[in-house]
Parts: C-alpha cells; structure tokens; sequence
C-alpha cells in the first residue's frame, strides 16, 4: 500500500471509530482523498458532503427550497448531506451563520455547489474555504 493509500486508510479507520476530526484537518492530496471515500464506502461509512449556495437577499422560501431540493437529490445520491438551512437557525446573523458553516466544511469530505453560489459572497467564502482545505467541490 502506498504512503497515499495508507493515509486514506487510516481517515477511513478515524470515520469509523468516531475520531475528533484531528485528522480531518490535515491537508492531503486529491488523490487520497478518492482512495478515502472509496475506503469509506467499503466500510459503510457515507461521505459527507457540504451544500453551498445563495441564502441572502433570497426569500426565505426560495432559498430554503433551493437547499432542500439539492439535499434530496445528494441523499438519493448516497451522501451523508449538511444542510446549512438546518444547521444555522433564521435569526442568526451573517457572520455566526459563516462560523458555523466553514467549521462544518472542516469536517465534510465534499463540497456541493448551487447554482447561483457566485452571486454570494458567503458561498463564495467557503468555496476558497473548501479550497484551502482540498476537499472536492461537486
């Protein structure tokens, strides 16, 4: 096995025994990462992935409509799917709603992108958070 596979290996192994998510934090290559959601799907483990897009000067409808709709579809999909209309509350402001986001990117293997994510400077954030991070944008 080689040192990428290993690697993955052992981030397969840190999913399954609900590990703190250190090692999530460690930058690795893109490569390892396919061997990681290969090694977690041989496991059972479902990847999880992010939904980004457009939430401000939308109507709250709409925009909770948008991310419902494409949670659906990722969930059909396989995925272990965060929907940040579910894990930030409508009141929130901003900026508390953008902390809370980029931390549950941290722990996401993937990132899926909406539509109209370019028009939002939030999506626009954590698609060079997700970046930063190497995880895989969809």
């Amino acid at each position: 096995m080689n040192n990428i596979n290993k690697r993955a290996h052992e981030y397969a192994i840190a999913h399954r025994h609900k590990a703190d998510g250190i090692a999530l934090m460690r930058a690795y290559t893109t490569g390892a990462m396919e061997e990681h959601c290969r090694l977690m799907s041989l496991h059972g483990i479902r990847p999880k992935v992010f939904i980004s897009g457009r939430v401000s000067d939308l109507p709250y409808l709409v925009a909770y409509g948008n991310f419902s709709n494409a949670e659906r579809t990722l969930a059909s999909m396989g995925y272990e799917v965060v929907n940040p209309m579910k894990i930030c509350k409508k009141n929130w402001s901003w900026l508390r709603c953008m902390i809370k986001c980029l931390w549950a990117i941290t722990f996401c293997d993937k990132i899926y992108q909406l539509d109209n994510w370019k028009e939002s400077r939030g999506a626009r954030i954590e698609y060079k958070w997700a970046k930063f991070l190497r995880k895989r944008i969809l």
